[in-house]
C-alpha cells in the first residue's frame, strides 16, 4: 500500500513539473496552453480507450521497467523500500531507461532525432548526476537513505546544520540532481504529429513518475522525512516540510526544462557539461567541510 502511495506521489510532482513548464512557456514565449498536460493527458486516455490505439510490446515493457524503477526510487525516498546508494541510483537509471525505451519506436523524422537527442543528453548528464547524488550522500557520511533521515531527526534540516560549506554543497548538489532530471527524460510522445494514446500515455506515466521520485530523492537529502507513509499523506503534518521542498523541486524542473527546450542543440550539450562541472564542485564542497 505504501509503495502504491509513493508512486502516486511520484506522478503528482510530476505532474507539477509539466504544469510548471506550461506556465513559464505560456508567460515567457506566450506560447502553448497553461493545462497542456492534464489536456494531452485526457486526449490519450480517449485514444485508448475509444479507438483501442494500443502499444507494443517493447513500448509496454519499457514503459513498465521506467515505473517499476521510479515507483522503487521513490519509495526509497519516502522510507518504505531500501535506501542504500546503489539502489536508489540504479532504480531511477532504470526509471530514464525504461522511459527512454518506451519512446524509442517512432517511424517519424523529426520525432526519431528529438529520441535520439533525448538519449544522448540522458547519457552525457549521466556523471553529473551520480556526483550529485554522491554528494548528498557524503553530506551525511551516510549509505543509506535511512541513516539521512536520522540524522535529520537528530540534527535537524540538512540547509541549516553544519557548516556553511556543506550546506552549501548540498544545496548546490540537490538543485544540479533536479536539474540533470530534466535532461534524463525522454521525450513526450504526445507533441508528435500521428501519435497518440496507449504509446503516448505511457511514455507521460514513465516522464511523471521519473520527475517526481527524483525530486523526492533531493527532498529527502535536503529535509529528511519520516518512513510512515500512508494514505493520508496530504494531511500528514509529519510530511508536510518534505513534500514542500517536493513540490518545489518539481517547479524548478519544470522551469528548467522549459529553459532547456527553448535552448538550441548546441547549448543543451554546453548545459550538460555545466552540469558535470557545478555537480563536482558541490561533491568538493562537502568533501571539504
Amino acid at each position: 500500500m505504501a509503495v502504491a502511495v509513493a508512486l502516486i506521489v511520484a506522478l503528482f510532482l510530476g505532474l507539477v513539473a509539466d504544469l510548471a513548464t506550461a506556465v513559464v512557456v505560456r508567460a515567457i514565449w506566450h506560447a502553448g496552453s497553461l493545462w497542456w498536460p492534464l489536456a494531452a493527458f485526457g486526449a490519450d486516455t480517449r485514444l485508448l480507450v475509444m479507438n483501442r490505439d494500443r502499444i507494443s510490446v517493447v513500448e509496454a515493457f519499457g514503459a513498465g521497467l521506467g515505473l517499476l524503477g521510479a515507483t522503487l526510487a521513490a519509495a526509497a525516498a519516502v522510507g518504505v523500500a531500501p535506501g542504500n546508494a546503489p539502489f536508489v541510483y540504479l532504480a531511477l537509471a532504470l526509471g530514464a531507461l525504461g522511459g527512454h525505451a518506451a519512446a524509442s519506436l517512432s517511424d517519424i523524422g523529426p520525432a526519431e532525432l528529438r529520441a535520439r537527442r533525448a538519449r544522448f543528453q540522458f547519457v552525457m548528464v549521466e556523471p553529473a548526476f551520480a556526483l550529485a547524488l554522491a554528494a548528498g550522500f557524503i553530506r551525511w557520511r551516510a549509505v543509506d537513505l535511512e541513516a539521512v533521515r536520522g540524522a535529520h531527526d537528530v540534527l535537524g534540516s540538512g540547509m541549516e546544520v553544519g557548516p556553511p560549506l556543506a550546506s552549501t554543497g548540498l544545496i548546490l548538489a540537490a538543485l544540479v540532481g533536479v536539474a540533470c532530471g530534466a535532461l534524463r527524460l525522454a521525450p513526450e510522445r504526445a507533441a508528435e504529429t500521428g501519435t497518440g494514446g496507449g504509446s503516448s500515455l505511457l511514455v507521460t506515466m514513465c516522464r511523471w513518475s521519473l520527475s517526481g521520485a527524483t525530486v523526492l530523492v533531493a527532498a529527502a537529502f535536503l529535509a529528511g522525512g519520516e518512513n510512515t507513509l500512508t494514505a493520508a499523506w496530504p494531511l500528514d503534518p509529519a510530511l508536510l516540510p518534505g513534500l514542500l521542498i517536493a513540490v518545489g523541486g518539481a517547479l524548478f524542473l519544470g522551469g528548467v526544462r522549459a529553459a532547456l527546450d527553448a535552448l538550441p542543440w548546441s547549448m543543451r550539450l554546453m548545459a550538460g557539461w555545466a552540469a558535470v562541472v557545478l555537480a563536482a564542485v558541490a561533491l568538493e564542497l562537502v568533501l571539504l567541510a
